[in-house]
């Protein structure tokens, strides 16, 4: 595979690590990995240049999914940072995903619980219990008449075998049956 890193800034270096990539609900855990490489890991691009970097596989393929985040980080020159004084540095964080060695899982599994508490605290709970991951776009809870009572966007993911959870306080009482 393969990113393009466009630069439409002053001219600036970046590194391209790597990371293993794995989740205990809402906290994800990096670990430094060299199950992908990425070429260049360090480059820099012009005002207006661009930059490919390419990414090998450096492992055989198994039954599982496996998942990486590739960092691209601006390095910033030491004299551009002035005693005393904030840098805003370029940094994304992008989701790879290895398919198993039968190819990609078209069809991942989730179960989903809702338990409405005190004080109209809704605890929500997503499991993963596929070999795929999930990508949550939003949570979305209505009355049964329709009328919203909640909705949070979220570009989470829920990866192989995990579960999120999460509580929020919906905005009205209600006694009907309620849509998640």
């Amino acid at each position: 595979a393969s990113l393009t890193v466009t630069n439409g800034d002053e001219a600036k270096t970046f590194e391209v690590r790597v990371m293993r990539w794995s989740q205990k609900n809402r906290d994800d855990s990096y670990a430094p990995s060299d199950d992908l490489l990425a070429a260049p890991a360090t480059f820099k691009a012009d005002k207006g240049g661009m930059q490919v970097v390419r990414i090998a596989l450096n492992r055989k393929l198994d039954g599982d999914e496996h998942a990486y985040r590739i960092f691209v980080e601006e390095v910033p020159a030491a004299k551009e940072v002035a005693p005393n004084s904030l840098k805003t540095v370029v940094s994304m964080a992008i989701p790879a995903f290895v398919s198993p060695q039968s190819g990609p899982i078209t069809k991942a599994q989730a179960t989903l619980k809702a338990t409405l508490g005190k004080e109209r605290m809704l605890q929500i709970e997503l499991a993963n219990p596929s070999k795929a991951n999930l990508k949550l776009l939003e949570w979305q809870v209505s009355a049964a008449k329709g009328e919203p009572l909640l909705k949070v966007p979220s570009a989470a993911y829920v990866l192989a075998g995990n579960t999120l959870s999460a509580s929020y306080r919906l905005a009205l009482d209600t006694t009907s049956p309620l849509k998640l």
